[in-house]
């Protein structure tokens, strides 16, 4: 039954013809229908395409499709299946494949895909390569479709959501583009600028990715997580999270310069609901500012809750990192946040170099011993 547009009813319709398709062949088929009403031929047509499945599956029995803008939805070229959008890749994924079988979305180089991505699946691996981008450029005031604000959470260019347990990314820059400029940044006269370029909810691992953005970049929030020769860049609180533990393994972490001579701003915050096993550790990372950013003006981390667990390990950190306590009249090493003070939570480092070093502690974090320095890392190796 069709609703016409002055709220009067056309009855069920019974006169019209769908035209038949031949599914024993693959390729781009087209569906004509035609319907008869009041005397009048209205048509149409639906576009499908025919896959052999089989054909999707590599030697190492994943299920590999590509992406590419332009070409249309299901396009085959030499027994590989195309798709205009990341997002209508996954979603072919998701009713297609079982869930317990590995995927893989492979991306273009030198490519930016305009996207506001969800990842819900399991056992998928996004394949990026050369420039390979994935950005949108919401931020927690912004609103979506329904006028609604999005939050910071709602902010994120791609969301990593709790059902895509086993996610991995390589080769891919994850970027929030609300804000391309310190400039852009400070002419937004909101006061929620949060803009994430990442959620992530799932036990996840990345390799050679890099996360872009300037307040709340990487919002690593559930799951056990793993950063690898990624480049991570941001200004306020820009690896945060909840109750995941994430390992930073040879990560460059940058400060971006906020242009003030007294705070060069926060890495990292978090907010566990129980004292974590490992929290965030950073280990053999370049921890650094970038230039304009003042000597000594840089917070390592500070508790969002009182539970944050934060560790750097033989990082190299350079002078734009604080080695002072708090309260010093400029950003201390460790600092306070939302009334909870540093000392309370479990800020600690090891065998860390650089201008920015230190070689007894200051207020709010301790030196962890040789056998405390093992068992961490042995906790996240295992993950």
């Amino acid at each position: 039954i069709v609703k016409a547009g002055d709220d009067t009813y056309v009855s069920k319709i019974t006169n019209y013809q769908v035209s038949s398709i031949d599914t024993s062949s693959e390729g781009r088929k087209v569906i004509e229908i035609s319907l008869n009403v009041n005397n009048k031929v209205i048509k149409d047509e639906i576009v499908i395409h025919v896959v052999n499945q089989a054909k999707l599956v590599s030697d190492n029995e994943v299920y590999k499709v590509y992406v590419d803008s332009s070409l249309e939805d299901g396009t085959l070229q030499d027994s590989k299946l195309f798709f205009s959008s990341i997002q209508n890749a996954h979603d072919f994924l998701m009713t297609s494949v079982a869930n317990a079988s590995k995927k893989e979305i492979v991306l273009q180089d030198n490519k930016v895909y305009e996207e506001k991505l969800n990842i819900e699946i399991p056992n998928l691996t996004l394949t990026g390569g050369t420039n390979t981008v994935i950005q949108k450029d919401y931020y927690a005031s912004s609103v979506d479709e329904n006028d609604t604000l999005v939050s910071t959470y709602g902010s994120s260019s791609v969301s990593i959501r709790s059902s895509a347990t086993n996610f991995k990314a390589t080769n891919i820059t994850f970027k929030n583009s609300a804000f391309n400029t310190m400039a852009e940044y400070n002419a937004c006269l909101d006061g929620s600028k949060q803009a994430c370029a990442i959620v992530v909810d799932a036990s996840s691992k990345f390799k050679d990715c890099s996360f872009v953005g300037f307040q709340d970049t990487l919002y690593a929030r559930l799951g056990n997580q793993v950063y690898e020769n990624c480049s991570i860049q941001g200004m306020t609180d820009y690896i945060f999270g909840e109750d995941a533990n994430a390992y930073f393994k040879n990560c460059t972490i940058t400060s971006l310069n906020r242009n003030s001579s007294t705070n060069g701003g926060y890495i990292a915050t978090t907010k566990p609901s129980s004292a974590p096993s490992i929290g965030f550790l950073f280990d053999s990372c370049d921890i650094k500012g970038e230039e304009g950013v003042t000597e000594g003006t840089v917070s390592l981390a500070r508790p969002w809750g009182q539970a944050s667990k934060i560790s750097y390990v033989n990082c190299t950190l350079d002078k734009a990192i604080s080695t002072v306590a708090y309260g010093s009249g400029k950003n201390g090493r460790w600092e306070v946040m939302s009334g909870n003070k540093p000392e309370n939570a479990a800020f600690s480092e090891y065998n860390n170099s650089g201008e920015g070093s230190i070689s007894t502690p200051v207020k709010g974090g301790t030196f962890l011993s040789e056998e405390q320095y093992q068992a961490l890392i042995a906790l996240a190796a295992a993950l």
